[in-house]
């Protein structure tokens, strides 16, 4: 779930603006105030993951919204030519059932319920007016990523990655660091772009184990997310750490040698010779001890056919023969770290420092995290606009790929009702919704069942029909009130095309989904808007968040009134509404909490009076009217 925002010179707002979100978001206020441009923020962030074009940091002009330029973008109130966008993710175990990450592998419950937080943050420019390509393609400068175990409140289980856009020319980073450039491909000089602050000290979980001290320099990123880490490492020293292997590690160790290890003990023969005094220090020490064995002659055999022919090959057969007592002795003699500071002396003497470049996987808590918000934000975000596509007796078949999702104007919500009318669903029945507020009981039915109970609810539609046309698309059919004949939408109210996209897209998401609306009272009579709210806290309640954009005193008044129903405090603990109006720094967010007797303590000037002021209004002119009446 999305638990807060963190937003600064990005459209109506202008410095750092924190927002905390609940499983019901209401955002209210007047025309132009800012309320859209929080929904949008989290819409960028949803098209950028979910685009095929992974060196894109940022995509502007999408699937889900069309910004623009960088330029229309940035805050008027901006002091700087940055915008960050940031955000606090709150994993659910439950989720591990159905969201997997960017390899196709599914979250345990484990990984889930050990996070508290996942934290983000970016900021991106874009070069100025008459920067061209970077208006339209603008470059990240910082990137945060941080993991907050729930074990660990004090912050000591914290894991983070900084990164910062590095400045000044690469070709004079690489001589700084030692590396040829020659041996540069175009991919790993792209993950050299930003610089890594954090962390300080990094040790690759695979790639390559042998080196030692390797240094953070870069990462490769996906979008806005990084994947992999960018590192060097000094070539002798992971040929040296590759060489003592063989002498401290079982198995193949030979064959995983480094590039280059063999070369560097074969052509050292004070090397070798002191490997080889080592071993026979502890093979006469074993023999005196135990005797003159058979076991002990043919380990002195052995070992005299590798003192004569010295090879990698020959040391990895000799340490898998012998028994295993020897081989322990010999592995203890070489874990002595005079004996392993000796070695790699004797190996680099007369050896200059060489960095290589190599990848490897981010730390685990943090390679999590980056999985984790790249499946939230390309597998659980749902939009649905305010306009509708038009009713059509036929809807044409518009390619989806989401068979989920009915698309921005509700434009594919017969194909889907038609392909997930039998899909088995929870959901809340509406006539418990206002009777079970403490503890509602989710049923499992079929998705056409559930759609059915909740539009007959709303009074919109008694009864739906969907059927494939083949080629031409899918026919939709509904039957108002009092009437048993089918429809289609043409022939019916637009309530109907309005609210029904809303109703399929919020029961057929699994938990953990986070569904944006706006003004989704559109076109609806104030008694479906006030029943619509019914819905939406009904949606909550079973874990799929709602962030939603109204004009409606209608549906604000109708969770107020829930608010009071309830027992307890559980709805307005589900249920926050942002009032929105523009200040003088940009967009002020304001949070109208309700309590558990549905009263606003702080309710803001302008918030819905206009019903108000104008009874007021009338009441006065109506006085006015019958005074001047009575003294005639």
């Amino acid at each position: 779930m999305l638990k807060n925002l963190y937003v600064e010179n990005f459209k109506s707002i202008g410095r750092r603006t924190a927002v905390e979100l609940t499983p019901l978001t209401v955002f209210a206020g007047s025309n132009s105030s800012g309320k859209s441009t929080l929904l949008q923020s989290v819409l960028l962030l949803a098209q950028t993951v979910q685009s095929n074009v992974f060196r894109r940091p940022v995509v502007l002009n999408g699937s889900l919204t069309r910004l623009g330029t960088f330029s229309d973008i940035l805050s008027a109130k901006a002091d700087s030519p940055q915008i960050s966008i940031g955000f606090d993710l709150q994993p659910r175990p439950e989720e591990s059932r159905y969201l997997s990450n960017h390899r196709n592998i599914y979250f345990s419950d484990e990984q889930l319920s050990r996070a508290s937080c996942v934290h983000f943050e970016m900021k991106f420019s874009g070069g100025g007016p008459g920067s061209g390509v970077a208006q339209l393609q603008p470059e990240l400068d910082r990137v945060t990523l941080r993991y907050t175990p729930k074990a660990e409140p004090s912050g000591t289980g914290k894991s983070e990655i900084a990164l910062r856009r590095r400045r000044g020319e690469l070709d004079d980073f690489f001589t700084r660091e030692k590396v040829s450039v020659s041996a540069i491909s175009l991919q790993e000089r792209a993950s050299f772009a930003f610089e890594v602050e954090q962390p300080t000290s990094y040790k690759p979980r695979w790639g390559t184990p042998q080196a030692q001290n390797p240094k953070a320099l870069g990462v490769h990123l996906q979008h806005f997310l990084p994947r992999y880490m960018s590192f060097t490492y000094d070539v002798v020293d992971a040929q040296c750490e590759s060489i003592y292997r063989i002498f401290t590690a079982t198995g193949q160790a030979a064959q995983q040698s480094v590039d280059g290890a063999r070369d560097l003990l074969l052509s050292n023969p004070e090397a070798c010779g002191f490997i080889l005094k080592i071993m026979r220090a502890q093979i006469e020490r074993l023999t005196d001890e135990r005797g003159d064995t058979a076991a002990s002659q043919r380990v002195a055999r052995q070992f005299e056919e590798i003192d004569d022919n010295f090879t990698v090959d020959g040391l990895d057969t000799f340490f898998s023969d012998i028994p295993a007592f020897y081989r322990q002795a010999i592995w203890t003699a070489f874990a002595e770290p005079t004996v392993k500071s000796t070695l790699f002396a004797t190996l680099k003497r007369g050896k200059k420092e060489e960095r290589r470049i190599s990848a490897g996987p981010l730390p685990d808590n943090l390679d999590f995290s980056a999985s984790y918000v790249h499946s939230f934000f390309s597998e659980r975000i749902r939009y649905l606009g305010p306009l509708r596509d038009e009713p059509k007796p036929i809807y044409p078949y518009g390619g989806s790929i989401d068979a989920l999702d009915v698309g921005t104007k509700g434009e594919s919500t017969a194909a889907v009702l038609d392909l997930h009318r039998d899909t088995e669903i929870f959901y809340i029945p509406s006539a418990s919704i206002k009777h079970t507020l403490t503890a509602p009981t989710p049923i499992k039915a079929s998705l056409l069942v559930a759609v059915s109970d909740w539009l007959q609810y709303m009074g919109v539609a008694n009864d739906l029909h969907t059927n494939d046309q083949g080629k031409l698309g899918h026919e939709l059919r509904v039957s108002t009130a009092n009437s048993s004949t089918l429809h289609d939408l043409t022939h019916v109210g637009v309530g109907v095309s309005q609210v029904l996209p809303i109703l399929i897209q919020a029961l057929l998401v699994e938990p953990g989904s986070c569904l944006i609306f706006e003004q989704p009272e559109l076109h609806l009579h104030p008694k479906v808007q006030t029943k619509l709210a019914d819905f939406f806290l009904s949606v909550a309640i079973l874990g799929k968040q709602c962030i939603i954009e109204t004009h409606s005193e209608y549906m604000i008044n109708e969770l107020r009134f829930l608010s009071a129903l309830a027992p307890d405090d559980s709805v307005s603990k589900l249920a926050t509404v942002y009032f929105v109006e523009k200040g003088s720094d940009g967009s002020i967010y304001e949070p109208l909490k309700f309590n558990e007797f549905g009263a606003i303590s702080n309710w803001p000037d302008g918030f819905f009076d206009e019903s108000e002021d104008l009874a007021a209004e009338i009441i006065r002119a109506a006085m006015n009217k019958r005074a001047k009446k009575s003294s005639k």
